[in-house]
């Protein structure tokens, strides 16, 4: 009895041990493969400060045989209420004049500035135009807001420049977080 116990035991595992076995496996992308990814997307995300926002954009920005010929302006102004904006002008070996910023607002939102295409520098006067960033901007002289506090282009305004001095400024700025105006000054 225990011998034909011990064969039927062997017999029936032999029935269900035939057949095509198959294992499932995670895909060869899971794993140690997203882990590594999901670090290096974290570490690529590089913190918001002035150096960031500043020093490293200009470096990028420039072209191959370019190179800084002269800092105008390196500005560093406490402006309505807690904003903070830090500015620097370069001239560069093209002659293009560039602007780039750190913003933090008073509700600690930060942001990389630059200056948009519509920037334009007065001799002796100072500077026109928007710096732009990530849901904050700021506009430099010769604009007005309408009702509904968005920003214009102000012929009206025209003769209004501001120039950068080291802890301060002259002139009209106006500054917008996520395009709402939050102030709005002529110094």
């Amino acid at each position: 009895m225990k011998t034909n116990m011990i064969l039927a035991l062997m017999v029936s595992s032999l029935i269900f041990s035939c057949g095509k076995k198959e294992t499932i496996s995670e895909p060869s992308s899971m794993g140690i493969v997203d882990s590594l990814s999901t670090k290096k997307a974290f570490e690529t995300v590089k913190p918001i400060n002035e150096e960031t926002c500043i020093d490293e954009v200009m470096q990028k920005d420039l072209g191959e045989k370019e190179v800084v010929k002269k800092v105008l302006a390196d500005s560093d102004i406490n402006f309505c209420n807690g904003l903070r904006v830090r500015v620097k002008i370069f001239k560069t070996s093209g002659d293009d004049i560039r602007i780039y910023g750190f913003a933090q607002s008073s509700t600690g939102k930060l942001s990389c500035l630059k200056n948009a295409r519509d920037l334009t520098k007065i001799p002796f006067l100072g500077y026109q135009g928007t710096l732009t960033g990530n849901g904050i901007k700021i506009s430099l002289g010769g604009h007005q807001y309408t009702s509904e506090s968005k920003l214009i282009s102000s012929d009206r305004l025209k003769a209004k420049y501001v120039k950068f001095d080291v802890a301060s400024y002259s002139g009209e700025i106006g500054f917008f977080e996520n395009d709402n105006l939050k102030c709005w000054a002529i110094h």
